[in-house]
């Protein structure tokens, strides 16, 4: 596009306004992501990712003082250590030649080499390598230095770098890397890596490489060991609770076809039951008299497996308790409702283990049709924490039904605070009118604003500053600001709902809200108070405190020579 005719469109506002609109819809559609550019120019790993080498160095300049803050010195070490691993030595170049840093005081040579390895880029090594002796950095190359990155090349399966770093790496102690390259090719199943490191690395450690070969479930490369004598696995013992608990049949047949010395206990079938592994289960009940216990059945209704569940009751006799009733579903809430609700029918119909209160309180965050079953067809009845599970899930009706049939209080004032602090996903908005209109006495409803604007549920703020003549804290303003919400602190501020003081100043600064910040500032009820608010920062925004001083300096509101 012509220059003077790019000024034009992007001088006026409104079409620049639209313009970065329409790209961030595009880009949301696309499921991009998109930054803004205050964040852009803010941020040393964005900028360094895309190569802006002047704002890498502007942004540093900055901060870099004589008695920078650890945070920046640490930020130093991170963009030092992701320039390696991106290849952008422009910026290595500009921190050595222009802010005359030695790399080395802020990240080790050999976390460096390990960064350059990780990019699975040879290149990146070998240039590492020639920067750091340019620029006299490294004053005594030792194979120690390269050890780290010849660990994550051989666990990255890239053998270019591995041929490269054993050229200046000789024998591993264990007290070097406890898992050798060897180890490393034979966990990721690489046999042409592990062939080369053989030959080229043949004195490395050979411990564990068929125990971590068999728990990932590599028998072909282990078959290739065999076949060409490097391993006798009638002398290697194997663990089947490891290699049950790992998922891997074809790992546990394998040891016992090559009749390794092998020691499984109950374990290995529980272990097999938390994952559903039932083809291992059947296996082991086949093929081992270990069995199982208890806990196979009931972290089978744990985690969900009805069919391992089914299979236990039909094939054997260990039996569960009645936590396998209470706990359906407890580590895998993207069950479906529908799975739910059929395995505790199921249980209640086919198993005299039965359940405890705790069956009905957790049906309570899913299923009314479960509750409904649960209250009339068990005795067990339920706890305050079904109340507690309905009302923080968003079930309204759930809450509604457990409320007319109750026998007990209802914890109203611990419940409002909770829904106010609830995911915005749960869609508690329904539950917080009904408890107002049911409860509005309740003391917790003083902090519940704060509480909502604090975790970013607009939609609760809105209600109860419309509803309710509770006012809320800055507490609310600085939650707002932390959670990144831009649309709750407008609402606040627009609205006239909030008095702030100089931290929610620095929370914006901290965050890089600069805006906001000025306009805290301009708004600001009393005469501003540097001093006061430079000795809240560096009580408690330590790791801002180097943003914070030079945005009031720029503002002219602090000298710092």
């Amino acid at each position: 596009m012509e220059y003077t005719l790019f000024l034009k469109i992007f001088n006026n506002q409104v079409l620049r306004y639209n313009i970065f609109n329409k790209v961030s819809e595009i880009h949301l559609a696309l499921g991009l992501k998109t930054c803004e550019w205050i964040r852009l120019a803010n941020n040393p790993q964005l900028l360094i990712k895309y190569n802006y080498v002047d704002c890498v160095k502007e942004y540093f300049v900055k901060y870099l003082t004589p008695n920078c803050s650890s945070h920046i010195t640490r930020l130093i070490g991170f963009s030092i250590s992701i320039s390696i691993e991106w290849g952008r030595f422009k910026v290595l170049e500009m921190f050595v030649k222009d802010l005359r840093l030695k790399l080395s005081n802020y990240i080790r040579h050999s976390l460096m080499f390990y960064r350059a390895a990780y990019s699975r880029k040879l290149e990146n090594l070998v240039a590492l390598e020639r920067f750091l002796i340019e620029h006299d950095d490294i004053d005594n190359i030792t194979p120690k230095i390269y050890v780290e990155g010849l660990e994550v090349a051989a666990d990255r399966g890239t053998l270019d770098m591995v041929v490269w770093l054993s050229n200046k790496v000789g024998v591993i102690s264990p007290d070097e890397m406890t898992v050798s390259p060897i180890e490393l090719a034979a966990k990721n199943g690489n046999l042409s890596m592990l062939q080369w490191l053989i030959v080229n690395r043949p004195k490395d450690s050979y411990h564990q490489v068929v125990h971590l070969a068999l728990e990932n479930g590599h028998v072909k490369l282990l078959d290739w060991l065999v076949e060409n004598e490097h391993i006798d696995p009638t002398n290697i013992t194997v663990n089947i609770d490891i290699l049950a608990d790992s998922g891997f049949l074809n790992s546990i047949i394998w040891a016992h076809k090559k009749h390794c010395r092998i020691t499984c206990t109950h374990n290995a079938m529980n272990l097999s039951a938390s994952h559903g592994y039932l083809h291992i289960i059947k296996w082991l009940d086949q093929h081992r008299t270990e069995g199982c216990n208890q806990f196979a059945m009931n972290i089978a209704a744990e985690n969900g497996h009805f069919d391992v569940f089914k299979w236990f009751h039909e094939n054997r006799t260990e039996g569960c308790t009645n936590k396998a009733m209470d706990f359906v579903r407890a580590n895998v809430p993207k069950i479906s409702i529908e799975k739910y609700n059929e395995m505790v029918v199921w249980m209640h119909r086919n198993r005299s283990e039965g359940c405890t209160t705790r069956a009905l309180d957790n049906a309570s965050c899913f299923s009314l049709e479960l509750v409904k079953f649960l209250y009339y067809n068990r005795t067990e009845g339920y706890s305050k924490n079904a109340f507690y599970n309905a009302a923080l899930n968003g079930r309204l009706d759930i809450f509604k039904f457990l409320e007319e049939n109750r026998t007990e209080d209802i914890p109203t004032n611990v419940i409002i605070a909770d829904v106010c602090r609830a995911s915005v996903n749960n869609d508690c908005l329904d539950m917080i009118k009904y408890l107002n209109d049911q409860y509005p006495e309740e003391s917790s409803w003083s902090t519940a604003i704060d509480t909502a604007a604090s975790n970013g549920n607009l939609a609760i703020v809105k209600y109860l500053c419309e509803n309710r003549s509770d006012r809320c804290s800055e507490i609310a303003l600085i939650g707002a600001i932390k959670k990144r919400r831009p649309d709750i602190i407008e609402y606040l501020l627009s609205n006239k709902l909030v008095i702030w003081t100089s931290k929610s100043i620095l929370e914006a600064v901290g965050q890089f809200y600069y805006s906001l910040a000025d306009h805290l500032l301009q708004q600001y009820p009393e005469p501003f108070e540097i001093n006061k608010a430079m000795n809240l920062a560096e009580e408690i925004y330590e790791f801002s405190i180097d943003n914070i001083r030079n945005y009031f300096k720029q503002r002219n509101l602090l000298n710092i020579n």
